[in-house]
C-alpha cells in the first residue's frame, strides 16, 4: 500500500461537520427576530469544495435595494495531492516515464482550484439564496508502479508524474444558501460542478444584523 500525505477523509469532511452541527443554533440562541435589512452587509469567511477543495475564501455583500440583492465571490484551493508523495517525480511527465522509462499505469487523480462570484438574493432575513459560476483548473497526476529500482524515478519502484495531457480549465457552476445562525455568523451551503461536490463554510458578518 502506497504511503499517501492526503489528510484522512474524516478529516477532510470536518468542516461541513461543523457547519451541520450549528444549523440548529438560530432556534436555540435566537430568541429575536431578525430586523429587516435596512443597510449594507457584508460578510468574509472560510469556505471549502468538500471533498476536493478543502481550503478557501468567501466573501459577499448585500444592498437593501429592491428588496436586498448582493454579490458573492470566493476563491478555493486543493492543498493535498500526488505532488507531497515521496515518489512525486518532478522532471518528468507522464509521456516522458511511458515513453522512456516505462511502466504499469495504476490511476490518475487532479488537484483543483477555482474562483467563482454569484448573484445573492434574500428570501427572509435568515436565508440568502445565491446562484452563479466561475472558472476551475485541474492538474492532473498519474500514478505507475512496477519501475525499475535501478533508475532514479520516483520512490520504491512507483512513481507520480503530472500528466499534461488531462490538465484543463473547466466551467464551474454553483447553487446554495447562506443562512444566518446569530447576528454575527452565517453559514454557508450549497453544490458546485467542478469538482463535484458540497459546498460548506462560515463567515462573519458586518455590522451585526
Amino acid at each position: 500500500m502506497l504511503c499517501s500525505s492526503r489528510p484522512a477523509s474524516w478529516f477532510r469532511w470536518l468542516p461541513g461537520i461543523m457547519v451541520c452541527a450549528l444549523v440548529p443554533l438560530p432556534a436555540r440562541a435566537q430568541s429575536a427576530s431578525a430586523p429587516p435589512l435596512d443597510h449594507v452587509q457584508f460578510g468574509i469567511g472560510y469556505v471549502a469544495d468538500l471533498p476536493s477543495m478543502e481550503v478557501g475564501g468567501g466573501a459577499y455583500a448585500i444592498l437593501p435595494r429592491w428588496g436586498g440583492v448582493g454579490l458573492y465571490v470566493d476563491a478555493k484551493f486543493q492543498v493535498s495531492g500526488p505532488t507531497h508523495e515521496l515518489s512525486f517525480e518532478p522532471d518528468l511527465t507522464a509521456e516522458q516515464l511511458e515513453s522512456d522509462v516505462g511502466g504499469s499505469y495504476i490511476r490518475t487523480e487532479g488537484t483543483w482550484w477555482s474562483v467563482n462570484a454569484a448573484l445573492l438574493r434574500p428570501l427572509s432575513p435568515y436565508f440568502t439564496l445565491y446562484a452563479g459560476g466561475g472558472l476551475a483548473h485541474v492538474t492532473s497526476y498519474r500514478l505507475y508502479d512496477q519501475i525499475d529500482r535501478d533508475l532514479d524515478v520516483g520512490f520504491g519502484g512507483v512513481a507520480w508524474v503530472e500528466d499534461p495531457r488531462g490538465t484543463r480549465y473547466r466551467p464551474n457552476l454553483m447553487i446554495g444558501t447562506i443562512t444566518r445562525l446569530t447576528s454575527r455568523l452565517s453559514a454557508h451551503f450549497g453544490y458546485e460542478t467542478s469538482p463535484d461536490g458540497v459546498t460548506a463554510g462560515l463567515t462573519l458578518r458586518f455590522p451585526r444584523w
